[in-house]
């Protein structure tokens, strides 16, 4: 098996960085979840023809402690969160303008932290290693990758913080290393405002503990492909490009302090299917690309948090269950 750097796609992570790290200052525990759950596109039109293309897949995912460190210090509480993540997927794809359906796998496992070394700035990091595969190129060529990103974050005020950082990712399809550059708002009416470029803009409104995110984000992603489309002189195994823009809605309602569901609808946009011989390799002449018509989207998610123990630090400030920090999601696997 080789190893390939290929970055995760779909950086909803570094928004909910953001948001969960304000709750990090004030809830300085974290505690093992475990979340399921699926994604809906329904097939839509490929290149204004007849043909379509749509897809749908379910996930499992664990995130558990490792360690967990904290000290108050003259200039306010440090502490470093390490956890340690688990994912899986399983995803069915309906590609009518190649005559077949093809299912595709995940696995991945990641290390998550953050560390709080002065009083109002933090470092977030990840790392991951994985493989996306379909039924074919599983058994095949399968090969594993590593992924990642580390941020630094200085919050200026209790209502105005700054990020910078860097990320491998394939949000557009292409694996290239990326800045990450990031400011957001905490406005009086408990509402925030992000926009950490160029993955993610999202707005968060709504009643403390009752709270909406609207965003706008690239989404892409990329897997080994197993080739019984195109010529077969140009490689048994070749991968799958595809990218698009989301434009949506999601909230997380608590049903008790252990159980939530996660809803997510929207639209995406500016969709395009590809394919190459390698993954170096970003455009390949050698095979053709498809635009796919845009159209809604539905996700559905539910996740379990086990017992807390009490909280450390003060919590006077009123942090907020919606808020708990969950680092696995970040970088979400697909």
């Amino acid at each position: 098996m080789k190893i390939t750097f290929i970055p995760k796609p779909n950086f909803i992570l570094v928004c909910f960085l953001v948001l969960s790290s304000s709750a990090v200052a004030q809830r300085y525990d974290l505690t093992p979840n475990i979340s399921i759950g699926g994604t809906i596109y329904p097939a839509r039109n490929v290149n204004d023809q007849t043909e379509t293309y749509g897809r749908q897949f379910a996930y499992a995912r664990i995130t558990v402690p490792i360690v967990k460190t904290f000290n108050v210090a003259d200039n306010g509480l440090k502490f470093f969160l390490l956890s340690a993540g688990l994912h899986a997927s399983a995803e069915n794809a309906k590609f009518s303008f190649l005559g077949f359906n093809r299912t595709f796998y995940t696995g991945s496992f990641s290390l998550n932290a953050i560390r709080k070394a002065r009083g109002k700035s933090s470092w977030l990091t990840k790392g991951t290693l994985s493989y996306f595969e379909d039924d074919s190129s599983v058994y095949l060529h399968p090969s594993f990758r590593v992924t990642g990103f580390l941020l630094y974050r200085h919050a200026v005020t209790e209502s105005f913080f700054y990020m910078l950082g860097g990320a491998y990712n394939f949000v557009y399809g292409a694996g290239i290393p990326l800045p990450v550059l990031g400011v957001g708002w905490k406005f009086a009416n408990h509402a925030t405002l992000t926009a950490i470029l160029p993955f993610n803009v999202a707005y968060r409104f709504g009643k403390r503990g009752n709270q909406y995110t609207l965003f706008i984000k690239p989404n892409g992603g990329v897997s080994n492909f197993y080739n019984n489309a195109f010529s077969y002189n140009k490689g048994s195994t070749i991968v799958l490009r595809r990218r698009e823009i989301l434009l949506g809605i999601k909230k997380r309602i608590r049903l008790s302090d252990q159980w939530s569901i996660g809803v997510e609808g929207g639209f995406a946009a500016g969709r395009k299917i590809s394919f190459s011989s390698s993954f170096t390799q970003r455009k390949d002449e050698n095979f053709p690309s498809y635009t796919v018509k845009g159209g809604p989207y539905l996700s559905l998610g539910l996740r379990f948090k086990f017992k807390e123990r009490k909280s450390f630090g003060d919590t006077s400030s009123g942090g907020t269950t919606d808020d708990q920090l969950d680092l696995d999601t970040l970088l979400p696997n697909y």
